[in-house]
């Protein structure tokens, strides 16, 4: 099958098959699946590029028909083991997100916090909040969230 997609990073849909089962592109490359990952996974980069196809892709869902009355369509599972990475420039770089079945509308937060969540690792484990501090802003900034502490020191 010819890889495409109607959008940078998700498979295109291209029919049912003869069992009645949803054909999709498929996208050679490494899915982060495992415990142990190289590191440019979890790099800056890869961080910057999977907030880049997040954003992007709710861009192309907010008000649409897709979206219902919500803001626009999540993923609602995104996380290393649920994108495939290539090489890029010499690093393994995320190009497209996999595993759809839990798509719906939503509010763009929800897709942005799992990032946050799943990409970084967070919960009680993390030793270097600085660190996640870091990395949560970061990937906040490369969104496009607006910093909300204006607002609730006013209230």
């Amino acid at each position: 099958m010819p890889e495409a997609s109607g959008w940078p990073g998700a498979p295109r849909y291209l029919g049912i098959d003869e069992e009645g089962r949803e054909v999709l592109t498929y996208f050679e490359g490494h899915a982060a699946w495992e415990p142990q990952q190289p590191p440019a996974v979890y790099s800056d980069e890869s961080l910057l590029r999977v907030t880049q196809l997040v954003r992007e892709f709710h861009d192309l869902t907010a008000g649409t028909e897709l979206a219902g009355s919500q803001e626009l369509v999540c993923h609602n599972d995104l996380s290393p083991k649920n994108t495939v990475y290539r090489t890029v420039s010499g690093a393994l770089r995320p190009v497209v997100f996999i595993d759809w079945d839990l798509a719906a509308p939503g509010a763009s937060i929800h897709d942005v916090a799992h990032v946050c969540w799943q990409y970084l690792g967070l919960g009680p484990s993390v030793e270097d909040t600085s660190e996640a501090a870091r990395q949560l802003r970061l990937i906040a900034d490369s969104y496009g969230l607006v910093d909300r502490r204006d607002v609730i020191s006013a209230t």
